[in-house]
């Protein structure tokens, strides 16, 4: 009966169901521990935010356009080039394949597809590696590569980082089928899938597939033809020709709208190697191995087959030198996160050394001479209590005879060792979508856009940090966006020109903002808050806790005006009265300034102290030095009451903490600004801290724990009465909402007086205006924003917009797929 069993066992289709089974069990049990039935398998950091609300009003905008390949984001960032948001999924098969399946919310289909990647990539992993060894090692070595640090971490923080991997698995595959079929289709889709899944990370998986290719070339033993080296090159040329319908237009968006890395690099710094390993283990912002990974690297290196050498070394060379991932980041930083593409071929190579350990064909000199080299030269105490668990284990491994030693601690130590990374991760409370103000948010809006049937903007004020990139309903637009690449133009205007606080560590974060004079520029008729009351604003409605405002003085979104100020001129005028001038005028730069230029003058408000918090406060010849040894709250007392009046202060900030201390960070009534630490890799420049407060009259001041050195402090003060009729003196664009859909913005418009017309739509490339139906040029006027001349009468206006190179890209992606029928078709002939 025994031998029947074992016989039964060692059938190839039951060990592949268990390790199948094994793998889809080992995943769940992590899920369950991990999340213990309270949290979703979505991260708090930037998973809430981005990475199912972008891939959300993507399928929104196909159901309401149908339109596969849109190229206007009109809903969010003030409208925006849509190829700025391809980093989130825009055009990847997993988020069009959502397209199909409407009746499933994207925040569950995300959680799903975040949980099926990792599963899939492992069986993948498995049968790839069953082609070349044992049950055991195809099973452990695929165990190790699901359990690896980033994987399952990111899967649940930044989706992208690893969606990509079935693709890349497979692009194994393709290879195999190249060097030993001289089979290219395989390779030619791998190569595409991994570019549209995933653009940043397709450099860096597509380097490594190219490497495995050398690797795989090498240990064929084939003689080397440089003829062959070339052709191999030409399975990657047509994927990458197949995906560039999206691969130019966003190239071309992230050279106009990615913000270089803050963080100082010298030369030093990316050829020093690093001591702690932390590009290649014990890090989910890396390849993230554990020690036994990086012996067996270390292990096949110095062996004698050229193969071993060739990959252990560039194995080795990446994860120790900083100059290797510094590329691969596109020279923005350092960081390891650029190296997790290089996981899979790692582990195929990994294999090699389990096959050896279970066979019990290990030089253990070599192994011990590997041992002492990684604790002399590592400087991290991480190391050290693994090292000392390795060392026990290879101690065992040595005097039992059976294998049982080895597959245990490799199932053990991934197992623990991916569950307690995936602990430090702050997930969503699932509570939290069930609230009442997050279930209402979409009602709210609703009823908003119900009652009126202009077009305006919606300033969502409710849970700002996780609702920036949240549209409720396709009518909804907003001015906040958080993306890694965005309009450059709109991003300077909102930090630079209107000077809105900056309250997060990066400026690519362009929140909504309740300055009200942004809000007037911007054309936020409406505020949704559970907070204050916005200036100039009366209360609507009321739903749970949430309010909503409207502002009847917001300007419309799109205007003309005959008052204009020139470009040079509105240089000249310092914070806040730039700003001021801006509302009542249209900034150009090749016209002559036709109007009263207003200016603020500085005013030195009166107060009394009404509580320090017990904050350490030293007066200074041009302002205070300050020490709070805890987050502590100053309260002062104004001599009157701000009532319709903004009082404006601003001040310099001239201590920058390093990063082994906290940010600078300072609330007034709820305005918060912050300065990073400054070796933060996205650090926020914001040296001035700037602050609009209005209807109090007290000010209560916020500081964070740490030391503040503060000077030149500036006040200002407005009557909101000088601007409140500056929606009179305009002639308002009127939106034709059949024809406005998309790409296309179609209204009319009567002009009283000769001017300028203005959408507060950034500025950008890719545009086409026509005017009374003749095509006309379009310029950037008040500093960020679309504009042209116009003269008085009745005008008919149309709006489209095609990002640049799109049409470009379509062409070249039809000439890749064109190549690949072709290749097929020789394939197929050549097969028969």
């Amino acid at each position: 009966m025994l031998s029947r069993i074992k016989e039964f066992l060692k059938k190839k289709s039951v060990q592949n169901t268990f390790a199948v089974l094994f793998f889809i069990l080992s995943f769940l049990g992590i899920y369950f521990i991990v999340t213990k039935g309270k949290f979703i398998w979505g991260s708090n950091l930037d998973w809430s935010s981005q990475h199912y609300l972008i891939p959300e009003y993507f399928r929104n905008l196909f159901y309401e356009t149908h339109d596969l390949i849109p190229d206007f984001a009109f809903n969010l960032g003030g409208g925006q080039n849509i190829f700025y948001l391809s980093y989130y999924g825009f055009l990847s098969p997993f988020i069009l394949f959502s397209y199909l399946l409407p009746f499933i919310e994207m925040i569950d289909y995300i959680q799903i597809i975040s949980c099926v990647i990792p599963i899939v990539s492992a069986v993948l992993m498995y049968f790839y590696l069953r082609r070349k060894h044992s049950f055991c090692v195809s099973f452990l070595v695929s165990f190790m590569f699901m359990c690896a640090a980033p994987f399952l971490f990111h899967s649940h923080r930044h989706i992208m980082f690893v969606s990509y991997m079935p693709f890349l698995v497979m692009g194994m595959f393709g290879i195999d089928r190249f060097f030993d079929k001289n089979k290219w289709g395989l390779l030619i889709v791998s190569v595409f899938l991994i570019i549209m899944t995933s653009y940043y990370y397709a450099v860096g998986s597509l380097v490594a597939l190219f490497i495995y290719g050398i690797y795989y070339y090498l240990k064929s033993k084939k003689e080397f033809k440089l003829k062959k080296c070339f052709i191999f090159t030409l399975p990657f040329i047509i994927g990458v020709l197949m995906s560039m319908v999206l691969l130019l237009p966003t190239i071309f968006a992230l050279f106009n709208g990615r913000i270089p890395g803050n963080s100082p690099i010298k030369l030093i710094d990316l050829l020093m190697p690093q001591r702690d390993f932390q590009f290649i283990i014990y890090n989910t912002y890396s390849i993230g191995l554990s020690i036994i990974s990086l012996i067996g690297v270390i292990y096949l290196t110095f062996t004698k087959k050229p193969e071993n050498i060739f990959l252990g070394l560039i194995i080795l060379l990446c994860s120790i030198f900083p100059l290797f991932n510094y590329i691969l980041n596109g020279t923005l930083y350092i960081d390891g996160k650029s190296l997790i593409p290089f996981l899979p071929i790692i582990m195929v190579f990994v294999a090699s050394f389990v096959d050896l350990l279970l066979k019990r064909n290990i030089n253990y000199k070599k192994i011990s001479i590997i041992l002492l080299f990684i604790f002399l030269f590592s400087n991290s105490k991480l190391i050290l209590a693994p090292l000392g668990i390795i060392v026990v284990f290879f101690i065992i491994n040595k005097f039992t005879k059976k294998s049982w030693a080895a597959c245990s601690y490799i199932i053990c130590s991934s197992f623990i060792l991916c569950t307690c990374l995936n602990f430090v991760d702050n997930l969503v409370p699932k509570e939290y979508y069930k609230s009442n103000n997050y279930e209402n948010i979409d009602d709210v809006i609703g009823d908003i856009l119900k009652n009126d049937d202009g077009v305006y903007r919606i300033s969502n004020l409710f849970d700002a940090d996780t609702t920036l990139n949240k549209v409720s309903n396709m009518g909804e637009l907003k001015t906040s966006i958080y993306s890694s690449a965005f309009n450059r133009e709109f991003n300077k205007f909102y930090f630079d020109i209107i000077n809105n606080q900056v309250s997060y560590r990066n400026k690519s974060i362009t929140p909504e903002s309740e300055y009200f004079l942004y809000q007037m520029l911007m054309g936020d008729k409406y505020t949704v808050t559970d907070g204050k009351k916005p200036l100039n604003s009366e209360l609507i409605k009321t739903e749970g806790n949430l309010k909503v405002y409207k502002n009847n003085f917001v300007l419309p979104i799109g205007y003309s005006n005959s008052n204009i100020i020139n470009y040079n001129d509105f240089l000249d005028i310092s914070y806040p009265s730039n700003v001021l001038n801006m509302v009542n005028n249209i900034v150009v730069k090749n016209h002559e300034s036709n109007n009263e230029i207003m200016k603020l003058d500085k005013y030195t408000p009166k107060f009394d102290v009404v509580d320090n918090g017990g904050i350490d406060l030293e007066k200074t010849s041009n302002g205070y030095n300050i020490k709070a040894d805890k987050r502590s709250k100053m309260v002062l007392k104004l001599d009157h009451l701000l009532d319709n009046e903004v009082m404006y202060i601003r001040f310099k900030v001239n201590n920058n903490p390093s990063c082994s201390e906290p940010d600078i960070y300072i609330s007034i009534n709820g305005v918060r600004n912050k300065l990073t630490c400054k070796t933060w890799k996205y650090h926020n420049q914001n040296f001035v801290f700037d602050y609009a407060i209005h209807d109090v009259e007290k000010i209560d001041i916020e500081f964070e724990k740490g030391i503040y050195e503060l000077s030149d402090f500036e006040y200002y003060l407005l009557d909101t009465k000088k601007i409140n009729k500056v929606s009179e003196n305009i002639d308002e664009f009127v939106f034709d909402k059949n024809l406005t859909k998309g790409d296309k913005i179609v209204g009319d418009i009567d002009v009283l007086k000769d001017g300028y017309f203005t959408f507060s739509i950034p500025y950008d490339k890719g545009f086409n205006i026509k005017l009374d139906g003749k095509e006309i040029d379009y310029e950037e006027v008040n500093t960020s924003f679309i504009g042209f001349p116009i003269k008085s009468g009745k005008h008919h206006i149309e709006m489209s917009f095609v990002a640049p190179f799109k049409k470009e890209g379509i062409i070249l992606s039809l000439v890749g797929i064109f190549s690949l029928i072709i290749v097929l078709i020789v394939e197929r002939r050549r097969s028969k």
